[in-house]
């Protein structure tokens, strides 16, 4: 069960990525956290505060693609970003 978890969870930011990469890549790029922002937005998987930030742009791309064998929608996620990129 724990395997089906996980993959429903990978599926589910695949998801994310797929249809949000334009925006989410904006707002990496434009945006300015407040305080409150940074503690809500705070990933258990993501180190650091830096919640919209291409570092973490960089991180999830980099996660995409340690998941490319593990589920087709993580590379399909992965190729939607580098897309928003150019």
């Amino acid at each position: 069960m724990e395997a089906d978890v996980k993959k429903c969870r990978i599926d589910a930011a695949a998801q994310y990525g797929i249809h949000s990469s334009s925006r989410l890549l904006k707002v990496m790029r434009d945006s300015s956290p407040s305080d409150g922002e940074r503690r809500a937005l705070k990933s258990v998987i993501f180190e650091g505060d830096a919640v919209f930030s291409m570092d973490r742009w960089g991180f999830w791309k980099d996660k995409f693609l340690s998941l490319v064998e593990t589920t087709p929608e993580a590379l399909y996620a992965l190729q939607r970003m580098r897309i928003f990129e150019q």
